[in-house]
């Protein structure tokens, strides 16, 4: 049997564990592996000290990278901050796909991680810049769990862009956090992106409504200048600044009971 070719090259999407967090092993494995993230990710990883030194990226970029050539030509780009403030876009033109880490993930909404510069208020800015520079692609691989479409993608870049807009106008206007969602709610095509059922597989998301109230919590917070705890769910206190979100509007919906014959 002809022995695996080596590891020679690692792209690091994003900063996060469950992304980046067997790095070592492969750096262990083939000690002359490239690892390549965008620079504000090497920095996240290098001040987390739970990380060993091997998971550090030894190649970094600024704004846009290219691996290779041929078919194995693999672009990198970095259109500003989203998720975190260093996340990659990862195009390969031979096979017309996009991978985008966690930028988006679970068919809806995606986590903002303030902690690492993420930013809903930035978020659509990149989704647009990708939009309109990226070329050719007609696959979107999400960062968990699901294979989308480029028409997804512009479907969710809309999406971002109107949910920052309606969080900013019900802000502005002292609404709760639930009006802006009432707003997405009534145009068609964001129907996905508001489903109040769990999707299959992608349980952990919660549902992609959920999803979308976190991120306009996120965003009241944001735009009153107040440090973000609503990321992950936790509702909205109300402030000087604006009204509470409802709380069941965040909270974990519970996975349905497998019929009785699977028990």
């Amino acid at each position: 049997m002809k022995p695996a070719a080596p590891v020679t090259t690692i792209i690091n999407t994003h900063n996060h564990p469950d992304h980046v967090g067997s790095t070592d092993f492969f750096r262990e494995k083939f000690p002359a592996v490239r690892v390549i993230a965008q620079e504000n990710t090497k920095k996240w990883v290098e001040a987390n000290k739970s990380y060993k030194p091997e998971v550090v990226p030894n190649a970094t970029y600024k704004a846009r990278l290219t691996v290779g050539k041929g078919a194995d030509r693999v672009e990198l780009y970095y259109f500003g901050v989203a998720h975190t403030d260093g996340d990659t876009f990862v195009v390969v033109p031979a096979a017309h796909a996009m991978f985008l880490g966690d930028i988006m993930a679970w068919n809806m909404a995606p986590l903002i991680d303030p902690p690492t510069g993420g930013s809903v208020i930035a978020l659509p800015d990149a989704l647009e810049k990708a939009a309109a520079t990226v070329k050719g692609v007609d696959t979107v691989i999400e960062g968990h769990g699901y294979v989308n479409t480029w028409q997804g993608y512009l479907l969710f870049t809309r999406f971002n862009r109107a949910l920052l807009n309606a969080a900013r106008a019900a802000y502005q206007r002292g609404d709760p956090p639930g009006a802006a969602v009432a707003e997405l709610e009534r145009t068609a095509e964001f129907g996905p992106l508001l489903g109040a059922q769990l999707l299959p597989g992608l349980e952990y998301g919660n549902t992609p409504k959920a999803r979308a109230h976190m991120n306009v919590n996120v965003a009241y917070q944001q735009l009153s200048g107040e440090m973000v705890t609503t990321n992950f769910g936790a509702p909205l206190p109300a402030t000087d600044k604006h009204k509470a979100s409802d709380p069941p509007a965040t909270a974990p919906t519970p996975r349905p009971s497998p019929p009785l014959t699977q028990r």
